[in-house]
């Protein structure tokens, strides 16, 4: 399915990203970022859209998760 570039307000990620993200790999790594980007594709602007993201918090995918959508 694909979707319009900002076609939404609010991205809602149970687990997707810890998914993708489960060991500290390169491939990992790179999976997480090409996530990230179609978030910040998808979400209306990086100011008003909002990504909530349910993680287990490890550190590889906060250290991510936040360089990456701050």
């Amino acid at each position: 399915m694909q979707f319009a570039s900002g076609s939404f307000d609010v991205i809602v990620d149970k687990g997707g990203l810890d998914a993708l993200m489960g060991e500290d790999t390169e491939g990992s790594q790179d999976a997480g970022d090409k996530l990230l980007a179609e978030v910040q594709r998808l979400l209306i602007t990086k100011e008003d859209g909002l990504y909530l993201c349910v993680t287990l918090a490890q550190r590889h995918v906060l250290s991510k998760t936040l360089r990456s959508l701050c």
